[in-house]
């Protein structure tokens, strides 16, 4: 039955459900009289105590304060206090070995996140912890690298400059990155380099066809120097070249070897050449199957001579391709064994004509 009392924090009239059993404590001639007497606590303060007790508590185990709204907060010392509680099993075996994702566990302030993973044990939380932990981890390694590449920056001004703020350019190994303001120039000699927009920069991947990384950077570093862009480069070696522009140019003429048929060369240049088209149907038995012109590898050296000629260069497939068809062709020398003289018959007749002269009997009169 539900009962009046007066709380023993505030001093304020409260009812509370009751229930009756035959413990002393619990009878009814237990309740009968306390009713209307300072007893318990009522809801306000029984839940400010319980409040107390967990900051307290928190207070004791080192945890940090949460952040967020004020019932955020509430709710979510509760969780992660029973979360810290019912891992303190784990805590000596964690920290035999090294394992610092516990900490970093017990380190997050935000009270969303205890709200959010309530329901999560304690297993769950780590390996949802060690993956926050990794992608930390590595947003720091980026943020490091982005700091030093700043630092090795090689800031190229032209005479005259059409804008204060330098176009960057960065190099790997594999590619080369151009990063600027939005500007319809800018955006023309990258397209015309061969570069393409992917994660916030104009990007131009590196491999045999393009040369090499340096090279491609100095040369789009030299073609914005030369519209009056300011450029910082992060490589020393290919701001020199920017400035110089000492560096090998990117070759748009290839010969290759398609995988789908080691036997015939293909040959491609950038834009329209009739001149270029024209010779190269001119080679044995070629063909033409758009974008390239065919020929087969056993016109090798016509192919060799023309490449010489017009400025092409031999892909690696195409390189291994006529050496091994060149192998095939090697004639080795031999000696034929000789087969035995045949040994003419005997004339017996002639022999023995030969030996004597004498008549033989039989062969008188």
């Amino acid at each position: 039955m539900v009962m009046d009392f007066m709380c023993e924090s505030c001093g304020q009239k409260y009812s509370r459900q009751t229930y009756t059993v035959t413990a002393a404590k619990s009878s009814k001639e237990f309740w009968r009289s306390k009713q209307d007497t300072t007893f318990g606590t009522c809801p306000e303060c029984y839940k400010k105590e319980q409040e107390e007790k967990r900051q307290n508590k928190m207070v004791k185990s080192g945890l940090l304060e949460l952040s967020g709204s004020e019932k955020q907060i509430s709710w979510a010392l509760k969780i992660r206090l029973e979360k810290y509680e019912a891992s303190e099993r784990y805590v000596k075996v964690l920290k035999s070995k090294g394992i610092e994702v516990y900490d970093r566990l017990f380190a997050i302030t935000e009270a969303k996140f205890w709200i959010d993973n309530r329901n999560s044990n304690f297993e769950d939380l780590m390996k949802l912890v060690a993956a926050m932990a990794s992608a930390d981890v590595e947003a720091e390694i980026k943020t490091e690298e982005e700091k030093e590449s700043k630092a090795k920056m090689q800031v190229l001004l032209p005479e005259n400059p059409v804008d204060e703020t330098p176009v960057e350019v960065k190099v790997t190994e594999f590619a080369v990155s151009v990063i600027s303001k939005k500007d319809e120039k800018i955006i023309e000699v990258c397209k015309n380099s061969g570069y393409t927009w992917k994660d916030g920069a104009w990007k131009k991947e590196i491999g045999f066809r393009t040369g090499p990384a340096i090279d491609r950077a100095a040369d789009i570093g030299n073609k914005l120097l030369s519209m009056g862009y300011p450029v910082a480069i992060d490589n020393v070696e290919a701001a020199q070249k920017a400035v110089s522009a000492e560096y090998e140019l990117e070759c748009t003429r290839w010969i290759s070897v398609p995988a789908s048929d080691p036997n015939k060369f293909n040959i491609k240049w950038e834009g329209k050449n009739n001149e270029l088209y024209e010779t190269a149907r001119s080679l044995p038995k070629s063909s033409y199957t758009s974008p390239y012109v065919e020929v087969s590898i056993k016109y090798f050296r016509e192919v060799e001579d023309f490449a010489g000629l017009y400025g092409f260069k031999l892909s690696p497939g195409a390189i291994k391709a006529i050496a091994e068809y060149k192998e095939s062709l090697e004639v080795k020398a031999v000696t034929p064994k000789k087969t035995p003289e045949q040994v003419k018959p005997k004339d017996g007749l002639k022999d023995i004509l030969k030996s004597d002269t004498n008549i033989i009997d039989d062969l008188k009169d």
